[in-house]
């Protein structure tokens, strides 16, 4: 009896380490085109402040996975400092992030409010940081591609015995699709 007691904390541990390993993997995507991205970036400062908001951006995904929340406190000034920064990547500056904020948060808010929460408040808040960190019009590869590559993983999940009232994190999604649309811009 008392080796059972020693098995499931065992156990327990390794299922935590697992679903923390999977955490990571499910914002590898997003890493690894951030990375790329930021070695497209045409001068060194576009390049830093990429790779400052492609870090900021992991870690809003990686907290939503975990706990299903985007601090507010992490949100708010990134979006503040997104549009500040704006001018360090030529040919961007903060009417361009402001529009681009615009442009992917506003779709994010009618998600929200047509799905009764079903977008929470938090993706929408993220949302804007995506929109004003791409800038537009590359906003709106960002909007694209997180939405197909979060629909594509929503029919998983339908396809695999969820219902429409099975939720999931889409920081992750936001992620992949500001990297990517930082990277083409």
């Amino acid at each position: 009896m008392n080796s059972a007691r020693v098995k499931a904390p065992a156990v327990a541990h390794l299922a935590e380490r697992a679903g923390s390993t999977l955490r990571w993997l499910a914002v590898a995507p997003a890493a690894v085109l951030f990375v790329l991205a930021t070695g497209r970036q045409p001068t060194l400062p576009c390049a830093l402040a990429t790779a400052f908001f492609g870090a900021v951006l992991l870690i809003l995904a990686r907290r939503d996975l975990e706990t299903r929340l985007i601090p507010n406190r992490i949100v708010y000034p990134s979006f503040i400092l997104a549009v500040a920064l704006s001018p360090l990547c030529p040919g961007h500056g903060p009417i361009g992030a402001l529009a681009g904020a615009l442009a992917v948060a506003a779709p994010a808010v009618g998600l929200h409010l047509l799905t009764g929460g079903g977008m929470g408040a938090g993706d929408v808040k993220m949302a804007a940081v995506v929109g004003a960190v791409a800038s537009y019009p590359a906003a709106l590869i960002a909007l694209a591609i997180a939405s197909l590559s979060g629909g594509v993983v929503a029919l998983g999940l339908l396809a695999l015995g969820g219902s429409r009232r099975t939720t999931m994190p889409y920081a992750p999604f936001l992620s992949i699709g500001a990297a990517a649309a930082l990277g083409l811009r």
